[in-house]
């Protein structure tokens, strides 16, 4: 018998012990190729269901193989039919296990004759890092000396490969091999990570989100993610002391929290891990009693971050604010966006307040990241490549009264609009304060979702913020004007574990943008703008464009010095620029509008603290998210994150949100920022409360018009 029999004594064996009628074996076969008279399927239709090819009808003839014979020799089925006892069968079942096994080597390998190891697991590895050199080796195979099987030699593979390509497989994972043909693909590719652990890699490049974010702060603008958490009745020495503790056991998980930028005036920088261990009281600090309300300490905050050692690290610290005589206290973790994104941020603040506190569990350091491009495919197609480059980066350089020909179409905050460039201001922020209805906020939104069919919390914020808008330049002209653009920009986390990121540290988010002139969403209604947002950022198009647009980082001209200049710094400023991200911020930035677009809504999730039950007297009350503007970014900053809070007026746990607005003061006209955030506040609050009062009122909000709800708050602000 050849060498496919094992294939074909599979297909036989299973109509034998289940009958033509089987429903078993390729469950959904009659659905695509039709059936016999008796309800199964033949030997031709199974195979081109599975690989899409025609057979090679010789190939079976010398074993007497009718392919298109829905009841195939060897069968036993009319007698199994008859009896109705599996049992008398068992050596067909005995085999059909060996079959089964002899199927998943052969999907592991090559799958098709004649490609010498080209196809199957090296085709899909391939795929995944193109610039792989792929190595097999050719293994006999024991039931016929005219066979090979091949194998991915992953120590070799990793080895001739380029240093960084295969950083992707340093993690370790264990799984089946033998799940189909899509799933094989990746189990192989966790084989190979696997085994690569044994291979020293060059690991601690950074990856072009860690550039871009490294390249703000050369151009004086250092990004920082700040998280505030007050806690009425834990007092500052106490929580100093717990915080102390998990620091200092997170330090010996990830010592890269304590790593520096090695070559950052280079276009290839890349974390470099201290030669000592770092001493916990250089990054939490006990700061000098004080009476600071929130926004005072997260502006000061913003101060601190500014003067992060990037070439020493570490690049994130820890305040302890207390009053005088107060018995409380706030807690601020400030980080570098270099560092690591909003959710990796979150779960680094609540692994440091972790009750009990950390203890060693054995595991091994992380001492290297995966970069975002490498773990999943980000290359946008070329429509997408020519449209961005020409609007954001040859639009720079043409003379001023061409640059309307390719530029985006206006969008607020217009030119006119701006008091002065972004560049040349400092950031502001005001945090929300939904008073006695801040307890039912979350249910709210969640109800008003459900019974609408809207859609999720984080689509009712953003259609809140476009109310908002709305409603704080209703008085500027040039928003009138039906051409002009509301753009919306909303971070989408990409952190998988399955695809190798750790909990924390590293950037994986990309932007997804929704963009709407000011005449259209005046006349739409809430349904229809939320539904519509909801569904482009949870659809696998939406996810998979955000992806693409953040490959576009890949785009900016980065041509190296022919020599090297003699930098000069002023704070986090270098001049002249390093390389050619930070040039494209600076010309971005002395453009005539540095924005890219009018607000973005990040919310970072749920924060939900592993208390001890007891410990009533460390109860969270509140949590503020807030982000560095920038003169590059966008005008308004709508930074969220919800938290399970215990507060003495509300009985048990329950959820709230935390939303802090924060802009370059003096860029916008303060008074439209101030009057946004009144409005959303409101406009949230008055969704949260339909959504409390049930079905109906629920329904008389959905079908209200934006521009309508936006006048409303006009005369109620």
């Amino acid at each position: 018998m050849n060498a496919s029999a094992p294939i074909y004594q599979t297909y036989s064996i299973a109509i034998a012990s289940w009958g033509v009628d089987q429903k078993k074996i390729l469950a959904g076969l009659a659905d695509v190729t039709g059936t016999h008279a008796k309800g199964g399927a033949n030997f031709r239709k199974m195979i081109n269901y599975l690989d899409g090819a025609d057979l090679n009808e010789a190939f079976f003839k010398d074993d007497g193989i009718e392919l298109d014979d829905p009841d195939p020799p060897y069968s036993s089925h009319g007698e199994i039919e008859g009896k109705g006892k599996l049992d008398e069968i068992k050596s067909f079942r005995d085999r059909l296990d060996e079959c089964h096994i002899e199927i998943a080597r052969f999907r592991q390998s090559d799958m098709e004759g004649g490609t010498n190891g080209k196809k199957g697991a090296s085709k899909d590895i391939k795929k995944q890092w193109p610039n792989a050199k792929v190595v097999v080796d050719k293994i006999p195979w024991e039931h016929s000396s005219e066979f090979e099987l091949f194998a991915v030699n992953t120590k070799e593979t990793v080895a001739q490969s380029p240093s960084v390509t295969l950083r992707a497989l340093h993690r370790d994972k264990s799984s089946t091999l033998c799940d189909g043909k899509r799933s094989a693909v990746f189990s192989v590719v966790d084989g190979v990570r696997g085994t690569a652990k044994e291979v020293i890699l060059d690991t601690d490049a950074q990856g072009q989100q860690e550039r871009f974010e490294l390249a703000e702060a050369h151009c004086g603008f250092v990004p920082l993610v700040i998280l505030t958490c007050s806690f009425p009745s834990w007092s500052a020495a106490a929580i100093h002391a717990s915080i102390s503790q998990n620091a200092s056991q997170l330090l010996k998980s990830y010592p890269l929290l304590s790593a520096g930028i090695a070559d950052r005036l280079r276009r290839k920088p890349r974390w470099q891990l201290r030669d000592a261990t770092l001493d916990v009281n250089s990054v939490v600090h006990l700061e000098a009693p004080r009476a600071l309300t929130p926004e005072d300490i997260m502006n000061e905050e913003e101060v601190k971050g500014a003067l992060f050692d990037f070439d020493r690290g570490p690049l994130w610290r820890i305040g302890i604010y207390s009053a005088p005589g107060s018995v409380g206290c706030f807690v601020a973790l400030t980080l570098s966006h270099v560092l690591m994104d909003g959710s990796g941020a979150l779960e680094f603040l609540r692994l440091l307040l972790q009750e009990p506190t950390l203890n060693s569990d054995g595991g091994r350091a992380v001492t290297s990241l995966l970069q975002a491009e490498e773990t999943m495919s980000m290359r946008p197609t070329i429509i997408e490549a020519a449209s961005a480059v020409g609007q954001e980066i040859l639009v720079n350089f043409l003379p001023r009264n061409l640059q309307g020909l390719i530029r985006k179409a206006p969008f607020w905050p217009t030119v006119d609009m701006l008091v002065k460039n972004p560049v040349e201001c400092k950031p502001q922020r005001s945090r929300l304060h939904f008073g006695s209805s801040r307890h039912s906020i979350v249910s709210g939104l969640k109800n008003f979702g459900k019974m609408s069919g809207a859609g999720s919390i984080q689509s009712l914020i953003h259609t809140a913020c476009l109310i908002a808008l709305l409603s704080a330049t209703a008085e500027t002209q040039s928003c009138r004007l039906p051409s002009v653009t509301i753009n919306t920009e909303t971070p989408i986390a990409l952190r998988d574990a399955e695809l190798g990121h750790p909990p924390l540290l590293g950037n994986y988010t990309a932007l997804a943008d929704f963009s709407a002139t000011f005449d259209e969403i005046k006349t739409q209604t809430v349904f229809y703008v939320t539904s519509k947002y909801d569904s482009y950022i949870h659809s696998t198009a939406g996810k998979e464009a955000v992806k693409r647009r953040s490959g576009m980082l890949g785009l900016i001209p980065d041509l190296p010095y022919f020599s090297t200049p003699s930098f000069a710094f002023e704070g986090s400023r270098v001049t002249p620029c390093p390389t050619g991200f930070e040039t494209f911020l600076t010309q971005q930035g002395e453009s005539p509008l540095p924005y890219r677009g009018s607000l973005a809504v990040s919310n970072l999730g749920l924060l939900k603290l592993n208390q001890l039950p007891q410990a009533t007297d460390r109860n969270l009350q509140d949590v503020w998210f807030a982000q560095s503007p920038m003169p590059w970014g966008v005008a308004l900053y709508v930074d969220v994150v919800g938290y399970s809070a215990q507060s003495p007026d509300v009985h048990g746990a329950h959820n709230e949100l935390g939303i802090v607005v924060s802009w370059l003061d003096g860029a916008i006209d303060a008074g439209v920022a101030e009057k946004f955030g009144r409005v959303l506040s409101r406009t949230i609050e008055s969704i949260a409360k339909s959504g409390n009062a049930g079905l109906e009122a629920v329904e008389l909000l959905k079908n209200r018009r934006l521009g309508d709800l936006a006048a409303h708050s006009i005369s109620n602000v």
